[in-house]
């Protein structure tokens, strides 16, 4: 999960301060969430739809940024 979050945090041109920010937490809150690799869903969602990437995507369950399937 840090992984992901920090790289596209960095590819949007975020300082970790703008993102705590955004999220409307503290800095050493935003520090934690990914140094524990623990993150409150609905920040997750925010971050998410911030990144316009899936969930899936941050947490480390895919490598494909958006969950697009293919129909039919």
């Amino acid at each position: 999960m840090k992984r992901n979050i920090e790289a596209e945090r960095g590819r949007n041109g975020f300082s970790k301060t703008e993102l705590a920010k955004l999220l409307e937490i503290s800095l050493p809150t935003y520090n934690g969430y990914i140094n524990e690799a623990s993150i409150p869903s609905a920040k997750l969602i925010m971050l998410a739809d911030l990144f316009g990437v899936s969930c899936d995507y941050l947490l480390g369950r895919t490598n494909r940024p958006n969950n697009d399937t293919e129909v039919g």
